[in-house]
């Protein structure tokens, strides 16, 4: 089965409570994450793919990626969304610049928690799992 290859997957901010509470009163550590990738269309789920190969969640369980997902309303429940946010030019190589050798997505990565510490330990479980990306192709 064909993938898409990722020259890397960085982290531009470390896991930090920037957000507040949701409307369910969980805990929301966030953040952000830039590839630099062959173009597809299916960003979101290749970085679910990661995160549940991961073992830090299970897709469409503990892991959502729209920001149009049904979320679980248990407030007692963790979960993390993963929503695109743009992200910076596509890169050209001298072989390849239309359509640009590599683009350049980027997304929030937003984990929603009943207490700090099980937001704290899912954010660096997702960080570390994003993080660790490069020169890998990712398969759906």
């Amino acid at each position: 089965m064909a993938g898409t290859y990722y020259k890397w997957i960085k982290t531009t901010n470390e896991p930090a409570d920037v957000l507040g509470v949701d409307e369910k009163g969980r805990i929301q550590y966030s953040f952000n994450v830039m590839a630099n990738k062959v173009s597809s269309q299916t960003f979101l789920e290749e970085m679910i793919s990661v995160l549940v190969n991961a073992g830090v969640g299970v897709l469409n369980i503990t892991l959502f990626g729209s920001s149009v997902a049904r979320l679980p309303d248990d407030p007692s429940k963790w979960f993390v969304t993963l929503r695109e946010t743009g992200g910076a030019p596509p890169e050209r190589t001298h072989n390849q610049t239309s359509p640009p050798a590599y683009v350049q997505p980027a997304a929030q990565v937003i984990i929603h928690a009943p207490t700090t510490s099980v937001a704290k330990a899912t954010a660096w479980a997702a960080y570390n799992a994003l993080a660790a990306v490069k020169n890998v192709t990712i398969t759906l």
